[in-house]
């Protein structure tokens, strides 16, 4: 079974022939043709469009009628010799439907004197070969008022040939393969609909057809051949998808350390009624791996065994990297689906998977922390997963997304931010949740156990990784031990326009130390990512949250807010994290009694923790010209 994907096709795709090329013969084929080939639409109501019927432009002894697909003999008929080949295409006429692919036949002339054709009169009969198909009927998805269109197969001959020969007069019958095919004259056409699916239950993969023919010869001799023909039925995509065994699976895991491409569990089998070609437009995908941890390799093949031919797909499911399955039960599905079937039919299939593991057998040293949770006098610790009561304490279910993806400049800087929880400010009081690293091959990467921030923890590390993307494999505790894998792409070089050039000599290295705007945004301190500190506020005097002062990233300091990576290293944003009593100048501390609320000025902060806010000028002044007479002083002095 072959299948095709054009709006239109010749029903007819290949004709071998032997011809003579005399002055006969071109007078008989120069009015009768040698064949007329004609495309069908692939579609049962696909109207054809305005086709033209073209031969390639180097042959000089056949032409083609542009309209109806008759072939005939050119007057160069005295020179040819060899075997031709030739391509008989079909395009639209408007050129413009870029959509439509071109259809084509291939024509096999085989030159031979008069004396040898006549000689052998089965070539008065039929082509010396001829390949057939026709597309499988959707006379099924059709208006069930709408009659049966027969569909015109091809032609057994030329009708011209008999006349080459001496005077005879020719005769086909059909002699099998009735039920689909019928004959008219010398030509073939389908008689019923043909199901691709139904003719396959039978065992038959295409209607055998049976010709014969009789030659009433002038002597009174008749003289019969008979042929068989074998017209190949092109499968159309009207069947869907289906599991071949059950819809659920359950693999059970030896040990919840996993590496990558270990294989999961047997391999799932789809099938469908249609053959690999009509199905090539088949998607199979992995969804709700909300842990991305697994893929799957699929690989199809036909099979008959039962007589019946159909696809089968077999999906194995196997692991995308190294880590552990931290969860007693990871569940994900497996699908299948094709838009392009057509008729009422399903067109996806579902596989439900779920992974089972021994949590016993994860190693201790592999084991997130989890911090135990205050309590009252008295009363048991546990956990709960329902609402806060006078016996527990509750760690609920908690929704924790990070960006699946992040992006980090290699030349980042020790305590630069990489990436949050969306919602990491309301777990900061929630202590009970903990994060750690699970995974980390470049070593570079650290978290805090509040709130899951994750941060650079070694920048030679991170400089000298030799890979551009790393996993992170985040884990935490609430009712179950959960995780989240972060895709961290490494990016060569800095940030765009940022440049290094000053320097400070200071043990914290901290962007609040800096005083003026042209020395911030050419410094890259502690807590930059890959670029430099930012300029964040005015110094105009007016007292208010908006003081100036040298950041970070003003996205997150200050924010009024001193949060578990800030607090891993107060010089990070002082501007959040300083205590109150150590901040000088007019200023407002936060409720907390640590950071800079409100000043006037700017703000900066040195490397003995305390800061400073009040007036400053915009430019680091110039030092002050000594004048002449104050040296000529000094120097009588001397």
């Amino acid at each position: 079974m072959s299948q095709f994907y054009s709006d239109i096709y010749f029903p007819t795709t290949e004709v071998q022939l032997k011809l003579p090329f005399n002055e006969k013969s071109q007078s008989i084929f120069s009015k009768i043709p040698i064949g007329r080939f004609q495309i069908l639409a692939s579609e049962y109501d696909n109207h054809e469009a305005e086709y033209l019927y073209i031969l390639p432009q180097h042959n000089d002894y056949l032409h083609v009628n542009g309209s109806s697909g008759e072939i005939f003999m050119t007057n160069n008929y005295e020179n040819v010799q060899n075997r031709m080949v030739i391509t008989l295409s079909a395009i639209p006429r408007n050129g413009s439907n870029t959509t439509i692919k071109i259809a084509t036949m291939k024509l096999i002339v085989m030159p031979q004197s008069e004396a040898e054709y006549c000689a052998n009169l089965e070539n008065v009969c039929f082509w010396e070969n001829a390949k057939y198909r026709i597309a499988e009927d959707d006379f099924a998805y059709a208006d069930a008022k709408a009659e049966f269109k027969p569909l015109h197969v091809g032609a057994l001959n030329s009708r011209a040939t008999r006349y080459l020969c001496p005077t005879m007069n020719v005769k086909y019958s059909l002699l099998s393969g009735g039920k689909y095919i019928t004959l008219k004259d010398y030509e073939l056409y389908t008689r019923a609909p043909i199901d691709h699916e139904l003719l396959n239950a039978t065992g038959n993969h295409f209607p055998v057809v049976t010709i014969g023919c009789s030659l009433n010869m002038s002597d009174g001799n008749v003289v019969r051949f008979n042929k068989t023909l074998d017209i190949d039925v092109v499968d159309r995509n009207d069947n869907g998808p289906v599991l071949q065994n059950q819809r659920t699976y359950h693999f059970k895991l030896d040990s919840p350390h996993f590496r990558e491409n270990d294989r999961i569990g047997e391999a799932i089998l789809f099938t469908d009624k249609d053959t690999l070609n009509a199905n090539k437009e088949t998607v199979y995908k992995i969804i709700n791996d909300v842990n991305e941890l697994v893929h799957t390799d699929c690989n199809g093949y036909e099979t008959d065994h039962t007589k019946n031919l159909r696809s089968i797909v077999s999906c194995q499911i196997l692991f995308t990297r190294n880590g552990i399955l931290s969860q007693p039960e990871y569940c994900f599905s497996l699908i299948a689906s094709d838009d392009t079937v057509v008729g009422n039919v399903s067109k996806t299939a579902t596989a439900e998977i779920c992974l089972l593991t021994d949590q016993h057998k994860i190693h201790d040293a592999d084991r997130p922390k989890v911090l135990e949770l205050r309590q009252r006098p008295g009363k048991r610790r546990y956990l709960t997963n329902s609402d806060s009561d006078n016996k527990g304490f509750k760690v609920a279910n908690i929704l924790i997304t990070y960006r699946k993806d992040v992006h980090v400049y290699r030349t980042a800087t020790s305590f630069s931010r990489v990436t949050q929880p969306d919602n990491y400010q309301n777990l900061i009081d929630k202590s009970e949740v903990s994060f750690i690293i699970a995974e980390d091959r470049s070593g570079a990467f650290g978290i805090t156990s509040t709130a899951g921030i994750v941060y650079v923890k070694d920048a030679s590390a991170l400089k000298g990784s030799p890979e551009t993307v790393y996993f992170l494999n985040i884990t935490w505790h609430d009712e179950y031990q959960r995780s989240f894998v972060i895709n961290v792409h490494l990016v060569d070089g800095q940030a765009a326009n940022a440049t290094c050039d000053h320097k400070v000599k200071s043990r914290s290295q901290t962007c609040a130390q800096i005083k003026y705007t042209r020395q911030c945004t050419k410094f890259c301190g502690l807590g930059t990512s890959g670029g430099t500190c930012m300029w964040r506020g005015s110094n105009a005097g007016f007292f208010g949250s908006n003081y100036a002062s040298c950041v970070p990233d003003v996205a997150y300091c200050p924010d009024n807010i001193c949060d578990p990576l800030e607090e891993l290293n107060t010089f990070i944003c002082p501007q959040d994290c300083v205590a109150s009593g150590k901040i000088m100048g007019p200023h407002a501390a936060n409720s907390n009694n640590r950071g800079i609320l409100s000043a006037s000025g700017t703000c900066t902060c040195e490397d003995n923790g305390k800061c400073v806010c009040g007036p400053l000028d915009d430019e680091e002044p110039r030092p002050k010209r000594k004048n002449k007479n104050e040296q000529s002083q000094r120097i009588l002095i001397s």
